[in-house]
């Protein structure tokens, strides 16, 4: 709801970003197709269908890229576990940190939108349609 942009992994991005999820299109293509998946051990899978990989929240990053979500898990362990509520507006919470994911509007370039599990509470930038 913060920029009413469309999440997308970076498929072309290489090295520690490639498959970084941004908040960056305004139509649907093929990448911007996600499978969301409730599991009995209460918590949410999502699985990016271009990439064919689960996201992660990177919480080795330093900086303004820990808690990075790319698309690049082939299986599901902690740091592919999430939380998502949806009442009027959804969240996604990481289980592995216990932060919501942010789109971070105020970078700019490659990095402008990027998902991050980071936030305590919840404001514009951690609400999604």
């Amino acid at each position: 709801m913060g920029n009413d942009r469309l999440l997308a992994p970076e498929l072309d991005y290489t090295g520690y970003v490639k498959g970084m999820v941004r908040a960056r299109t305004i139509s649907a293509g093929e990448w911007e197709w996600f499978t969301v998946c409730k599991h009995d051990g209460g918590f949410e899978t999502i699985l990016a269908w271009a990439a064919n990989r689960y996201l992660a929240a990177e919480l080795d990053y330093t900086g303004a890229d820990t808690g990075m979500l790319r698309a690049r898990s082939t299986s599901i362990r902690e740091w592919e576990k999430f939380d998502i509520q949806c009442p009027s507006y959804c969240t996604i919470r990481s289980l592995a940190n216990n932060k919501y994911v942010a789109a971070e509007l105020a970078y700019t370039g490659s990095g402008y939108g990027m998902l991050r599990a980071r936030s305590t509470s919840v404001g514009a930038w951690e609400k999604f349609q």
